[in-house]
C-alpha cells in the first residue's frame, strides 16, 4: 500500500516512482555490468575480478540501484 501512496503523491507534484528488482544488485560490478558471487569478498566489501573496481559493498548496491 505505501508504494501506491508513494506513486500518488509524486504524480500529484510532478515526480514519478520508479520501482526496482534488488535481485543481484549486491553481486554487479557497478562499474562495468559483470555480475559474479565471487565479488562479494564480505559482508562490506565489493571487489570485481573483471573490472577490478572495489568499494562498500552497499554503495555498489545502491549505485546498481
Amino acid at each position: 500500500m505505501f508504494p501506491a501512496m508513494l506513486k500518488y503523491k509524486l504524480a500529484e507534484r510532478g515526480g514519478r516512482l520508479e520501482e526496482v528488482d534488488p535481485a543481484y544488485t549486491s553481486q554487479t560490478c557497478s562499474c562495468c555490468g559483470t555480475i559474479d558471487k565471487a565479488s562479494r569478498k564480505d559482508q562490506a566489501t565489493f571487489a570485481c575480478g573483471h573490472s577490478g573496481h572495489s568499494e562498500n559493498a552497499d554503495t555498489n548496491a545502491a549505485r546498481n540501484i
